[in-house]
């Protein structure tokens, strides 16, 4: 099992859902992947940790006051050492600061920025809580990849940012993916949009991994979801498909075929 109590600074360390219904989202998420729910104070909001074996794997909380608007949506978190000094960094790189730091509690310090294409990302300084205890298995999130309409100032924003190295492969539609790398571990990807996603917004996709990809996916159509897009496979990666939950959030399912590069 890949447990992990530290996250290395620019590595993604955590997931969580925005839901205004939180008794729903339960019900689908504990229906596909077995998660149960630890029910946690947040102010005068619900924060739920949801755990396998014991471990928290993920998070699901409403909506803050400010955001009475948000739709259900997946947030992704990179792990920095200090946040307030990579807030100051986004800004010289002329990213945007979409919510100033905070303290969580004593769980640690986050701030919520967007690069140039505009896709919010959380930063997150651990204190108590260093992100999600289980990762590359079933049932835990093994993959971020950014949906950009370009890559080049995208690319040059987060290389900077976090330090990441960056490569490319050719796909087999001829578009490039771009892979970032910490200290040569694969860390994130980024794909450019194709013309028929014009309208949709820049966003940082999450990846939720299965033992199983047909079995998953029939599963998710028995609980009121949605297939939005595929299977696809992608040899010596794996087959992958996108799926949408009851409140309309989306995420992808995905089994790998080998198993990725430990923390």
């Amino acid at each position: 099992m890949s447990k992990v109590t530290k996250y290395p600074p620019g590595t993604f360390c955590w997931v969580d859902l925005t839901t205004k219904d939180m008794e729903a989202a339960k019900k689908f998420y504990s229906g596909l992947f077995g998660w149960e729910f630890a029910d946690m104070s947040a102010g005068a909001l619900v924060y739920a940790m949801a755990q396998l074996g014991g471990e928290n794997v993920a998070g699901m909380g409403e909506p803050g006051p400010d955001m009475p608007d948000a739709a259900t949506s997946w947030n992704s978190y990179v792990s920095v050492e200090d946040v307030d000094t990579s807030v100051e960094q986004v800004k010289e790189l002329g990213g945007k600061v979409l919510h100033e730091p905070g303290d969580i509690g004593e769980a640690g310090r986050t701030a919520l920025i967007a690069g140039p294409e505009g896709a919010p990302l959380w930063l997150w300084q651990a204190n108590r809580h260093a992100g999600a205890g289980l990762v590359n298995e079933p049932g835990t999130f093994v993959w971020n990849e950014l949906m950009a309409p370009s890559a080049d100032e995208s690319v040059d924003f987060y290389t900077k940012l976090f330090g990441w190295a960056h490569k490319v492969q050719e796909m087999p539609d001829g578009r490039v993916y771009h892979i970032f790398e910490n200290k040569g571990r694969p860390a994130a990807a980024l794909l450019e949009m194709t013309k028929d996603m014009a309208d949709m917004p820049a966003m940082w996709a999450i990846y939720l991994a299965v033992a199983d990809l047909d079995a998953s996916l029939a599963k998710v159509k028995e609980l009121g979801g949605k297939v939005e897009f595929g299977p696809m496979t992608i040899p010596k990666t794996g087959s992958f498909a996108m799926v949408g939950d009851t409140m309309g959030g989306h995420f992808y399912l995905i089994q790998m075929e080998q198993e990725p590069t430990p923390l």
